[in-house]
């Protein structure tokens, strides 16, 4: 985290191609993390971001490893992966292998999460694993983007408010640049840059029609998921 003022500096520049932001909608503060449970609740809002829908990524994963610090996919992937979704894949892969080693970052080959700091050594949070990057507000990386937690009805509307401004949105993709590296954050940048508007409404409309604990927010793809 002391690399921050350098890296500031170029958060923007360094645009990637890999968000996927995952939402959770707006509840109470007395949330336990420990109760996180993997219940997925997908919006049928989709937008569709350097041809890779959530479908294609959700697809995919299951044939993405680690191996010596970088993303691979398996000779099964490679078998039964679709073209249009396979060359894509191969395409962000390469992004996010070349970002690692520029950046410095780290892979956890079990969870697939990337950062600055050793996953097993991650500031404890309000999400098992991830990064604080404001309060009720946190995120990580992977081989096809960032998610964003939120766990509290204000980290939403903090979220939302730092939408609202050229300067909010940079200060939103600074913060992520310093848990995930630059280049991943980069395609925040280029996600909330083309769908500022959209992707605040969409996330107040997802966190007013759930009452779960938390949501998440993916990209590239901008889609909203509950837990």
């Amino acid at each position: 985290m002391s690399k921050t003022t350098t890296k500031n500096k170029v958060v923007l520049y360094l645009a990637g191609a890999m968000l996927s932001s995952v939402v959770l909608p707006l509840f109470s503060n007395s949330v336990n993390a420990d109760s996180f449970q993997a219940n997925k609740s997908y919006s049928n809002q989709h937008i569709s971001s350097n041809n890779l829908s959530q479908s294609d990524i959700e697809l995919a994963d299951k044939y993405v490893k680690v191996k010596n610090n970088q993303f691979y996919i398996t000779q099964q992937g490679q078998s039964l992966l679709p073209n249009n979704v396979l060359q894509p894949v191969k395409e962000q892969i390469k992004k996010t292998n070349q970002a690692i080693t520029k950046d410095s970052l780290i892979v956890n080959p079990e969870t697939k999460e990337v950062a600055y700091q050793s996953p097993f050594v991650m500031f404890a949070s309000g999400v098992r694993g991830a990064t604080r990057i404001h309060s009720g507000c946190y995120v990580r990386g992977f081989w096809w983007g960032v998610r964003i937690y939120f766990t509290s009805n204000a980290a939403v509307n903090w979220f939302r408010s730092e939408l609202s401004t050229a300067s909010g949105v940079t200060t939103i993709v600074d913060m992520v640049a310093q848990v995930t590296g630059h280049e991943i954050a980069g395609t925040l940048s280029d996600a909330l840059g083309a769908y500022t508007d959209s992707t605040s409404n969409r996330l107040a409309n997802f966190n007013r029609s759930h009452r779960h604990s938390k949501i998440y927010m993916d990209a590239p793809n901008i889609s909203f998921h509950t837990f």
